[in-house]
Formats: C-alpha cells, sequence, structure tokens
C-alpha cells in the first residue's frame, strides 16, 4: 500500500492505484524481492523525467515502483501509441493518465509530457524505445533532455535489472518465483535551455551505463555462465550487441513494412470508400432527377386535368345559367300571359286591356335604360313647356290628362 503523498503533490486516481495495486500484488505473491536504492534522488514534490534502461516488457513498473510504493506519486508512462491500441491494457493506459507517442506526430506528446511535468508529474521516458535482446543500453533519443529543459525540471536516471526473466523481447511471460529485481535511481541532471539534447543525453547514456554494470554485477543471482538473460560481456549466452542491433534492425524494418501495409491498407480503404460515396452520390444524383422528372409529369398531368376539370365545370355552368335565362324567359312569358289574361267581351274588358297595356308601357320605360333621367327631366319640364316644344292641350283647355279609361273610351267609341 503506497504512503500518502504530501498536499499538493498530484495523486493516482483509483483505476492507477488499481491496476498498479494488482501488479505488485502479483509481483508479491510470487515473492519477487524489489531491491530499490537512490530514493533520495527523488523529488517529493516537483516534477521530473525519470530516464530508464528498457530491458523487459515490466520495465514501467519496475522504474516507477520507487516513487509509487515508497513516496506514493503516481508516474505518467510516455510510451508509443501502439500500446495505446490494445483492445484492453490501451484502455487502461488511456484512464491512468498516461501519455502516447505517435512516430508522425511526436511534438504533441512533448507538448503533453511538458504540461504534466509543469504540474509537478512524474513522467517516465524509456529513450532507448525498443528492447535490446544483448541487454545492453541503446542509442538515446533526445526528446528527454528537451522536455526536462523546456519544462525547467532534471532527469533522474534509472535502471534496472532482473525483471526481463520474467517477460521480454522473443520469449513468453512465465511466473518466477522468488525473482530477485535491483532498481536503482541515480544523481539528477539539469539541463539547461541553450544545452544540446543530444550531448545531453549521450552524457547520461554513459553514466546510466556505470549504473547497469554495477547491479548486473551486484546481481543477487548472479551471471551464471551461458544463461540467456546474462548479457556476453559478462559471460552469458545473450547475443553481443551487433548481433542484438542487427536482430532489431531486422525487427524495425519489419515493423515500417507492417506499417506501410497498414497505411496502404488504409489509403486502399479510403479509396474504396470514395469510390463508393461517389456511386453513391451519382445514384443519388439519378434518383433525384428521377423523381425531379416524375414529379415535373405529375404536376403536368394535375395540371391538365385541372384544366379539363375548370373546363368541364365551365361548360356546365354555362348550360346551367342558359337553362335558367331559358326557364327565366318561360316564366316571365308566363307571367305575362296570367297577367294579360283572356280577352273579354264588351267595354269592361276594353278597359282592363287599356288599362293593362297602359302599366306595361310604364313598367317598361322603367325598367329601360336612362328611364330615370327622362322621368326627371319630365319632372323639371312639369313646370312649364319645353322651348319648341308643342303646347298641351289639356293645359290650355284646362281639362286634365285622359286616363286610360277614358283613352278605352274613346276607342270604344271610334269603334
Amino acid at each position: 500500500m503506497p504512503p500518502p503523498t504530501e498536499p499538493g503533490v498530484p495523486t493516482p486516481s483509483p483505476l492507477y492505484r488499481l491496476v498498479a495495486g494488482s501488479v505488485f500484488k502479483l509481483m508479491r505473491l510470487q515473492r519477487w524481492r524489489l531491491e530499490v536504492r537512490g530514493l533520495q534522488h527523488l523529488p517529493r514534490r516537483d516534477g521530473a523525467v525519470l530516464v530508464a534502461n528498457h530491458t523487459s516488457f515490466l520495465d514501467f513498473f519496475a522504474s516507477g515502483s520507487g516513487a509509487y510504493l515508497h513516496l506514493g506519486r503516481p508516474v505518467r508512462i510516455l510510451a508509443k501509441a501502439s500500446l495505446f491500441d490494445t483492445p484492453v491494457f490501451g484502455w487502461l493506459m488511456q484512464q491512468a493518465g498516461h501519455i502516447p507517442v505517435h512516430r508522425a506526430a511526436g511534438s504533441r506528446a512533448l507538448t503533453s509530457a511538458i504540461a504534466a511535468l509543469q504540474r509537478g508529474e512524474m513522467v517516465l521516458v524509456l529513450p532507448e524505445q525498443t528492447i535490446s535482446p544483448a541487454f545492453e543500453l541503446r542509442a538515446f533519443k533526445r526528446g528527454a533532455a528537451r522536455m526536462a529543459a523546456m519544462a525547467g525540471v532534471p532527469m533522474v536516471p534509472v535502471v534496472t535489472w532482473g525483471s526481463h526473466r520474467a517477460h521480454t523481447v522473443g520469449r513468453p511471460p512465465r511466473p518466477r518465483w522468488r525473482l530477485p529485481v535491483s532498481i536503482r535511481y541515480g544523481e539528477p541532471v539539469w539541463p539547461a535551455p541553450h544545452d544540446d539534447p543530444a550531448a545531453v543525453m549521450e552524457e547520461l547514456r554513459r553514466h546510466m551505463r556505470v549504473l547497469l554494470d554495477q547491479e548486473q554485477r551486484a546481481y543477487p543471482d548472479g551471471a551464471p555462465p551461458g544463461a540467456w538473460w546474462v548479457p556476453a560481456r559478462l559471460g552469458g549466452g545473450a547475443p553481443d550487441p551487433d548481433e542484438a542491433e542487427a536482430y532489431v534492425a531486422g525487427l524495425e524494418a519489419g515493423w515500417r513494412r507492417a506499417a506501410a501495409a497498414r497505411i496502404e491498407q488504409a489509403r486502399d480503404q479510403l479509396r474504396h470508400e470514395a469510390d463508393v460515396t461517389r456511386q453513391l452520390l451519382e445514384d443519388g444524383r439519378d434518383r433525384v432527377q428521377q423523381r425531379a422528372d416524375l414529379a415535373r409529369d405529375r404536376v403536368a398531368d394535375h395540371a391538365e386535368q385541372a384544366r379539363g376539370r375548370v373546363a368541364e365545370r365551365s361548360g356546365q355552368a354555362r348550360g346551367r345559367a342558359e337553362h335558367v335565362r331559358e326557364r327565366l324567359v318561360e316564366r316571365t312569358e308566363h307571367l305575362l300571359e296570367r297577367v294579360a289574361g283572356p280577352a273579354p267581351e264588351g267595354e269592361d274588358a276594353h278597359d282592363r286591356r287599356g288599362e293593362r297595356a297602359w302599366n306595361q308601357g310604364r313598367l317598361g320605360d322603367e325598367r329601360a335604360p336612362g328611364s330615370d333621367e327622362r322621368r326627371s327631366d319630365a319632372a323639371e319640364g312639369g313646370a312649364g313647356p319645353s322651348p319648341g316644344a308643342e303646347p298641351d292641350a289639356s293645359a290650355e283647355t284646362g281639362t286634365e290628362p285622359a286616363s286610360p279609361r277614358a283613352a278605352t273610351d274613346g276607342n270604344a267609341d271610334r269603334a
């Protein structure tokens, strides 16, 4: 169980505690003997770059065991992005706050690491990037010196020895009972912004080579001659550095070919998706054009049908109007016949016919256009005869105008 961290120092998350606690518990179950030295070189509160050698797949836990188990401080791992792509382990790496390194976009990882260092985090860097089967230090990349100088924090060298016997490159993992693992922290190195990162890392590599040789010679299980996990310079069966570099170069070439194949596969996939998308767009365009033509034809058909219906209804309306007009004419004639009635004999019949004729003439004048004007003119002329008009005989004689009945009487007398 790690001790509590000091106030103001970044603390491990629950998931970090779960994963790290599970790994260290597994080590304790196998009675691993972790021997940690140089803890006084680790900062208690501020950020630092832990620069470690790489001999096994358990170096992440072995190198950070001193900071976590003895100081309670989490260590953020700067690891290659392919580790984050694995189904379960990659998700755990992401959730624990570790930093992926993309070979094509290393500046993004550098920015993230500097931000973590400035927050007071510890960042673990494996500058060799790949495990050497010779179990010797390979050439260091210079990213650790750059981020330490830019963040203003020290680099603390870390060497581990022994965990590669449980799981390393070219060999399957296997349980190890009472496995001794040595972890040693060296004196901090403070790179300045104006220092050459390559020169700083080369100097640090020489210093770590001395520390590693000391730990290998002082290892509790010694250096059995011919043992596969012992370097060749100590009489072990591990390949010499030249053979190991050739092996690593072949691995890297294979990785590059695999990466190129994946890139080409992704490019082909993108081309295929682009072709499918283009075909879908063309099919969609054709369907849209087809539907537009169909809609246009439907609109034209509906318009033609509407015109036909309008023409049909117009004809029906004209027919009904003609029928109504005929009915009106017929009813008018019928009413006129009823008003006129049959021609009676005698004087009363003549009087009635004359009166009806006079009424019909008056009604016709009222219905005729301009009848109102004529009546108004007649009303105005009632005060006296208009110039040039013949004088009214009734006015001269002082008698009243003849009524219709008088007219019929006169007609009767003349008859």
